[in-house]
């Protein structure tokens, strides 16, 4: 696995390592989050020709408000073209999502869950919980029933979006 916190966040490094690791027979997959602006459809045939067969987007939310209010500097219409070439190109493609966002809502985040399901895709589901600058730490936001989530709106509705995403 390789284990990045952005593979592809130079694209010419990310093609370079896909054409060095080609011939060795390794099996390989991205896990931690490929950046939708940053792959194309040649990047992709190079991972699989390398023998990547199993890669992840970090889509956080489909709504392109909340996309530019996070910064993310990517916008659905890339996320979609980047899921619809790695759906053609790898065995296994997974999406991780973020509930809660500031600005977001329940039907927001009801539409992204939706829409890796439309597009079957495996989404990860995270809650988004501001960092304490006090503590100095971030809070893990992986387990919603083992903490109080944050007040984007209301927790219980957090929670049915997280578990309908795991059905």
């Amino acid at each position: 696995m390789v284990i990045d916190d952005c593979f592809n966040a130079d694209i010419k490094h990310a093609k370079a390592f896909a054409e060095a690791v080609t011939g060795l027979g390794l099996e390989w997959m991205v896990g931690n989050g490929l950046r939708a602006d940053c792959f194309d459809k040649e990047l992709g045939q190079m991972m699989r020709k390398a023998g990547c067969r199993w890669v992840a987007f970090g889509v956080e939310t489909v709504d392109d408000t909340l996309l530019t209010a996070i910064q993310k500097g990517e916008s659905f219409k890339q996320i979609e073209k980047a899921i619809t070439q790695a759906k053609q190109t790898f065995d296994y493609v997974n999406v991780f999502l973020i509930l809660g966002l500031p600005n977001s809502s329940q039907e927001t985040d009801r539409r992204s869950i939706a829409w890796a399901k439309s597009r079957q895709v495996h989404p990860h589901i995270s809650f988004y919980v501001p960092l304490k600058r006090k503590e100095g730490i971030d809070e893990i936001f992986d387990r919603p029933e083992g903490r109080k989530l944050p007040a984007t709106y209301a927790p219980e509705q957090q929670l049915e979006l997280y578990l309908w995403a795991r059905t």
